[in-house]
């Protein structure tokens, strides 16, 4: 079974795996060069020590560059480069020590280190599926299986084979690697991080696409079991129990959790604004004046004077000032409430605070604000985009593109082999895969690898997609719908692979239906979810009446 792949996808560039990669092909490159019949003492040094970057052959190098490839790249993309670099290293010298207690001799290769980062894989990466291909007569089958079961099956296989095989491979060396990973899994509770991961990720899913709901809702509570600390799981919890008509005084513990870890320990402050506010909006329960007093300044903080405006609106509504921590409010409110041209809403509340505290040094001070301010004239939404770079601009954007795949590093090696004898025709390929990237030689064998690498470019567009489905949500919140719509459509833009289209189009509607008073605009969204949402979908089921509704029709 060789493994060519999983069904993880990758978030970044795994820089220290490709480096690794190069640092052994070269070294291979070098050392296949020296005369081996005459080993000075030098070259036994650099064998007993640098051993790691060193192989036998081209067979050898490719084995494990290619399981390197693997679990290096997805490990090092979910622990960091640096720390997957330490483990590395710590896992070879893992496996040098138990092979020298049982061999006494050095060995050379990389095994020992991949093996435990195969290791630290399995308990950090256990819910995944590894790609194998499995020869059978003359053709190749593609068989995805279970990260455990697979990598089980490996550690059995060495140490079956360093028991009873007689063979040159250096199995208590991937034994030792093996057992260093697992001890480094362990330390690190990587285990319990990637079943809350794989919690979160089904959870979430299973959410966006309206099916199994209360599985997800299990998922959610087993994750704040395992960490009460998880701000996300929270959040999606309340906003499940919120949309949930039976349910739905369970979430406000949800939402003031989430909030309050969000402030507390990961500093995303705006962030815990955001959910606070979006907790007023659900329920409109006021929680202590302090608290509404902190997260409206998460939002003023960032220019969000609407949203903190609206954490402090309860307050003012109840018609009295409470102490120094109304003064406060009452001030802060006045001074968003301007900042966010409601200047109707800050008259009232400094004339309520005029009423309350007459002798308040405060009043001064509001007063001045009132005075001074001018209104300003609404900007248009500026849509800002992180650029992505287009096909074939330049030499270094197609090496760069060929260097992410990881077929152009096996092209490289399968052509250096054939050619190997004739090592002036490497600069000849290198030119000629500048001139037509090997990166889509590679795409013809998206059947084997799954597509799962994420190009620099579709990186680009998530990140774009994501920060405008933020800013939406923030300007609907705000009830700024027509800014909300044009986000929602610069999402249509760049989501490129129509994974949100239904969604958004069905946002895109309901906002020109209910808000925005434009029917004309919202049939014609309805009309394109009728077209392209996929049977059964629930969406598919309201455009039809929203357009009947619409258009006078009877039911």
């Amino acid at each position: 079974m060789l493994p060519v792949g999983t069904d993880l996808r990758l978030s970044n560039t795994p820089r220290v795996t490709i480096s690794l990669i190069v640092i052994n092909v070269i070294t291979f490159i070098f050392w296949d060069l020296l005369p081996y019949e005459d080993m000075s003492s030098l070259d036994y040094y650099l064998e007993s020590y640098f051993s790691v970057f060193l192989h036998a052959d081209f067979s050898h190098l490719f084995g494990n560059m290619l399981f390197l490839w693997v679990f290096g790249s997805y490990l090092e993309d979910k622990i960091g480069s640096r720390r997957f670099l330490f483990f590395y290293f710590v896992c070879e010298i893992g496996a040098s020590a138990l092979h020298l207690v049982f061999d006494g001799r050095p060995a050379i290769g990389a095994s020992g280190a991949i093996s435990g980062i195969m290791g630290v894989y399995l308990f950090r990466c256990h819910y995944s599926k590894i790609k194998t291909i499995v020869p059978v007569l003359i053709w190749f089958i593609k068989v995805n299986i279970n990260a455990i079961y697979l990598l089980a099956f490996w550690l059995l296989r060495d140490m079956y084979d360093a028991i009873n095989a007689d063979n040159n491979i250096a199995n208590w060396a991937h034994i030792g690697g093996y057992v260093t990973g697992i001890i480094i899994g362990k330390v690190n509770n990587y285990w319990q991080t990637a079943k809350v991961e794989d919690l979160y990720d089904r959870a979430t899913d299973a959410l966006r696409t309206m099916s199994g709901t209360a599985d997800a809702e299990k998922d959610l509570l087993e994750i704040i079991d395992i960490d009460p600390d998880h701000a996300d799981a929270h959040s999606e919890l309340a906003r499940y129990y919120a949309n949930h008509s039976q349910k739905k005084d369970k979430g406000r513990k949800h939402y003031l959790a989430a909030a309050r870890v969000h402030y507390m320990k990961q500093h995303c402050n705006n962030m815990a604004g955001e959910i606070f506010l979006e907790y007023l909006n659900r329920y409109n329960e006021p929680q202590e004046p302090a608290l509404h007093y902190k997260y409206a300044s998460t939002l003023s903080d960032v220019g969000n004077y609407y949203g903190a405006s609206r954490i402090l609106k309860p307050f003012i509504a109840m018609n009295e000032v409470q102490g120094v921590i109304g003064e406060k409010i009452f001030i802060n409110y006045i001074q968003f409430s301007l900042k966010a041209d409601l200047k109707e809403d800050a008259q009232y509340a400094f004339e309520t605070f005029q009423k309350s505290c007459p002798d308040s040094l405060q009043l001064k001070r509001a007063e001045s604000f009132i005075r001074l301010h001018k209104p300003g004239n609404k900007k248009k939404v500026q849509i800002e985009r992180a650029a992505v770079s287009g096909k074939g601009s330049n030499i270094m954007d197609n090496l760069k593109d060929m260097t992410s795949d990881p077929m152009y590093w096996i092209m490289l090696l399968f052509f250096f082999n054939l050619f190997q004898g004739s090592l002036f025709l490497i600069p000849v390929f290198l030119a000629l895969a500048l001139m037509y990237p090997i990166q889509h030689i590679g795409s013809s064998f998206g059947s084997i690898f799954g597509g799962r690498y994420r190009s620099e470019d579709e990186g680009l567009r998530e990140y774009n997609i994501n920060k405008f489905m933020d800013k939406a949500r923030v300007c609907e919140r705000n009830k700024q719908y027509e800014e909300t719509i044009e986000y929602l459509k610069a999402v249509l833009e760049e989501d490129k692979k129509q994974e949100h289209h239904v969604a958004v189009r069905y946002q895109i509607a309901r906002l020109y239906h209910k808000k925005t008073n434009q029917p004309q605009e919202a049939i014609q969204e309805y009309q394109i979810i009728l077209k392209t949402a996929p049977k059964d979908h629930p969406f598919k089921r309201d455009a039809y009446w929203s357009i009947k509704e619409l258009s006078g029709l009877p039911s």
